[in-house]
């Protein structure tokens, strides 16, 4: 019996380790995601065409697509592609053969719809031709991807402006790129021309074109004579462009309600709208478009939605500098209740300890690291002795990640943390004077006026060892202004001496996997002009800098030093901020920022991607780990366990078990592989009519109307509000309206205190309970047993109370999972 028991207790045990591990997933945070491509083959533009293998008249699609894509002499940088359009719909109707509502078909025209969209704003005409209402498959293509919401059909893969696939054009001017390659401005040319004859041959269908036309070509002499490029009039056309491709699927989803509402309802992870995606754009066009679609009386309601953070789409227009966008919100949408801070977040931290503060009261370190603190030659109107800062600001021991995430890196607010970049002392050793030189006084440097300025135009670099360039910056201290070559290196992943500066700030740390890292150092008046790139964190290890920052809607790239951009306009543009050694700088993505050295100052960038760590997993995942645990022990009872002659406690039952809570379990992670790839994003309450149809908004059964009559379904404070059903996913595994038992509460939230702690405590008891018991119930009692040692027929057919007890503690952990109660309400 003791071998028995260990035997017992050992697959106890390893039951309970794979029930628990899987279950502690929600606990833990999910694994990393990985990120969808947008193009998935060696050619990279033809990804979705090469997904029509097999399809019919896949290889016409195919050879037209590849015909296109050759005629681009730089495709991955100059993404504009210039297909048949009238060929392209010859073959779908050839394909079709008749059945043009098959979904084979309708999933080759989805994919012909994806790569033309991938073919950028030339090959955008196509999208129009391709869903007009003349088609016989446009209804059908509405109702079977578009109408089943983003886990098909996503609207913001779609209703965005990229400028990545127009990468020259956001650094050279049309002279300048004419010189770079003739052959690739050829290809900008033919795009040009054709707008320019679309906007001639209209008929004054559209003349916000041609003046968009002359906007573009008036600015684009601007950047070139004044060497910055402001991209905004490039962004108004092809926003423009955008609004007729957007407005075209409306017109035709206009006979499909079920599509119109998907889109307009439609959520991404942090639960924005496809409006709070126009607003963060500053795509008035489209906010204007997306407001029309919905009817008067829930516009308001539409305008109203908020993000995770508590931001409507108007917060997010007015954060990033769009007061147009913001004021077209408002106008259409009506004012608004936000959630989200107003002014300044930095409120939202929690306030640091009075000792804390004194601590880090002083961010910067009494010694220079053996650095220069010499500031001659700066202008004294540059100078202050007083910490300036015109964003939010805060002691390190104020971060939380949790605040940082939601109302600053999300919301694309900029942050100064005092003491950010929190480097142990052996580490921050390696970049004084003395360290930096022993460890990578060898290494050459490449230094530029202006960072990489030899992207933009034909110079050369000035490149000796470290060593040299740290005296080279010694000898400029009583002339800062004669030599302003910039040490700005993008250090590889496999760098040796520097290595340790590729280590993305302890604050960051697990939060989030780095892009690019760079090393600076340079002395004083040297820096960076106005720049804009992706989410970056500013780590300053010595030295004074002074930062100047720009939203996104002025966001513009100059091409000159910085030292000559602030003596042009008698000072630094924009918000200001002076970083001393010790702090870090996060500047959000898309806002314009420059800097410049007070004195000699060495410091890291970090570009990075905030990982997707901060999906939760469904919490049924650990409620359904946790059952196959349970389930799983109560399989592995001995034949003697379970041979009641009561049948109550048998073999097969205990396999029902296993299996059901096995399939519970698969389909959990199914659905929580989904969210973790991106193809489950969260969206609102669906409109329905009275048959549970979905209805277009603004119809008899709008929005508003069905979320009033939800609420006053209820039974007092079960009733769901506003806000619930504004907040409910559909995407969660059983995160479903408990129809029969509560009408229309739903059940267990994610983060609710039934679903974390109850829940798991309960099935831990019950497993301890049933294996402390197991035993004492299935072992006949000595009293019990004759004289020859054997069981009387009393004990053989004694219940297995212990295993009754678990099936009746199954139940209970169904009924209140389904309850839709938090424990507090219990």
């Amino acid at each position: 019996m003791a071998g028995a028991s260990r035997r017992a207790g050992g697959r106890l045990l390893a039951v309970l380790a794979l029930g628990l591990g899987v279950g502690f997933v929600g606990f833990c945070g999910p694994p990393r995601p990985r990120p969808r491509p947008s193009r998935s083959c060696s050619l990279g533009a033809l990804g979705y065409a090469q997904s029509l293998t097999g399809a019919a008249g896949s290889r016409e699609l195919m050879q037209e697509f590849k015909r296109s894509y050759r005629e681009n002499p730089f495709p991955e940088k100059l993404g504009l592609f210039f297909p048949d359009h009238d060929r392209i719909l010859q073959v779908l109707y050839q394909s079709g053969r008749q059945n043009y509502t098959s979904s084979g078909f309708l999933r080759t025209v989805d994919l012909v719809f994806r790569q033309l969209y991938d073919f950028g704003p030339s090959a955008w005409p196509a999208l129009t031709q391709l869903l007009d209402t003349k088609h016989p498959w446009t209804s059908a293509y509405c109702q079977a991807i578009i109408a089943e919401g983003v886990e098909a059909w996503s609207p913001f893969d779609f209703f965005r402006v990229n400028l990545d696939n127009l990468a020259p054009l956001q650094r050279y001017s049309l002279p300048e790129l004419e010189r770079q390659s003739k052959t690739g401005f050829r290809v900008l040319e033919k795009w040009l021309q054709r707008l320019q004859k679309e906007a001639a041959d209209g008929g004054g269908q559209d003349p916000e074109l041609q003046t968009l036309l002359e906007r573009l070509q008036a600015q684009d002499l601007r950047n070139h004579q004044e060497q910055a490029m402001r991209l905004r009039p490039l962004e108004d056309l092809l926003e423009h462009e955008l609004a007729k491709v957007v407005r075209s699927i409306f017109q035709a989803c206009e006979a499909v309600p079920e599509a119109t509402a998907a889109l307009l309802t439609a959520r991404d992870r942090r639960k924005r709208t496809v409006l709070h995606l126009a607003a963060t754009q500053g795509n008035t066009r489209l906010a204007r478009l997306f407001l029309g679609a919905v009817g008067e009386a829930d516009r308001q309601f539409f305008a109203a939605a908020l993000d995770t953070g508590g931001y409507t789409a108007e917060d997010l227009a007015r954060l990033a500098g769009f007061a147009e966008t913001a004021d077209a919100i408002q106008s259409l949408g009506g004012p608004t209740i936000s959630e989200a801070p107003t002014g300044s977040a930095s409120g939202l931290f929690p306030p640091a300890a009075e000792a804390e503060g004194k601590r880090q009261s002083v961010s910067a370190p009494s010694d220079d690291g053996g650095w220069s603190s010499s500031r001659t030659g700066v202008p004294e109107e540059w100078l202050t002795e007083e910490p300036v800062c015109e964003i939010d600001s805060i002691s390190v021991g104020q971060f939380d990640w949790e605040i940082f995430e939601k109302h600053y890196y999300s919301a694309r607010r900029p942050l100064l943390i005092r003491g950010g970049v929190r480097m142990s002392a052996s580490d921050r050793a390696k970049f004084t004077r003395q360290g930096l030189l022993g460890i990578a006084g060898s290494r050459r440097v490449t230094a530029y006026s202006t960072p990489y300025e030899n992207d933009f135009r034909e110079v050369a670099p000035v490149e000796m060892p470290l060593e040299e360039y740290a005296a080279f910056l010694d000898q400029r201290v009583q002339d800062p202004g004669s030599n302003l070559s910039y040490v700005f290196e993008r250090l590889p992943e496999d760098e040796g001496p520097l290595g340790v500066a590729r280590e993305v700030p302890k604050l960051l740390r697990s939060r989030v996997d780095l892009r690019s890292a760079q090393f600076t150092l340079g002395g004083a008046l040297m820096g960076s002009p106005l720049h804009h790139h992706v989410d970056a964190a500013n780590s300053l290890l010595f030295g004074k800098k002074l930062w100047f920052l720009k939203p996104p809607a002025q966001q513009e790239f100059r091409k000159t030093t910085v030292y000559e951009d602030l003596l042009a306009s008698g000072g630094p543009p924009g918000l200001k901020v002076l970083q001393q050694s010790g702090d870090l700088l996060y500047v959000p993505q898309d806002w314009a920022h420059g800097a410049l050295c007070l004195n000699q100052c060495i410091g890291l960038a970090h570009e990075f991607d905030v990982r997707a760590q901060s999906i939760p997993v469904p919490v049924e995942t650990v409620n359904a780990g946790l059952g196959v645990a349970l389930a799983g022990f109560l399989s592995f009872l001995s034949p003697a366990d379970i041979s009641a002659p009561s049948g109550l406690s048998s073999r097969p039952n205990m396999s029902i078990y296993v299996v059901l809570a096995a399939t519970r379990l698969v389909v959990a992670l199914s659905l929580t592989g989904q969210q973790l790839r991106g193809e489950g994003r969260e969206k609102i309450l669906t409109v329905v009519d009275s048959h549970g149809a979905p209805t277009a908004p603004g119809s008899a059964s709008d929005l508003k109307t069905q979320l009033k009559a939800a609420a006053a379904r209820g039974d007092g404070g079960d009733a769901p509000t506003e806000q619930d059903l504004k907040n409910f996913s559909g995407d969660w595994l059983f995160h479903v309206r408990t129809t029969s038992c509560h009408g229309d509460v739903f059940d267990n939230g994610t983060y609710t205190a039934t679903s974390r702690a109850f829940l798991p405590l309960l099935c831990g008891v019950c497993v301890i309970l049933v294996a402390s018991t197991r035993h004492s119930a299935g072992k006949p009692r000595a009293e019990e047993q004759g004289e020859g040692g054997e069981a009387s027929t009393e004990a053989a057919s004694t219940r297995l109370w212990h295993v009754d007890f678990a099936r009746i503690c199954a139940v209970m952990c169904v009924i209140f999972e389904h309850s839709g109660k938090s424990l507090s309400r219990l």
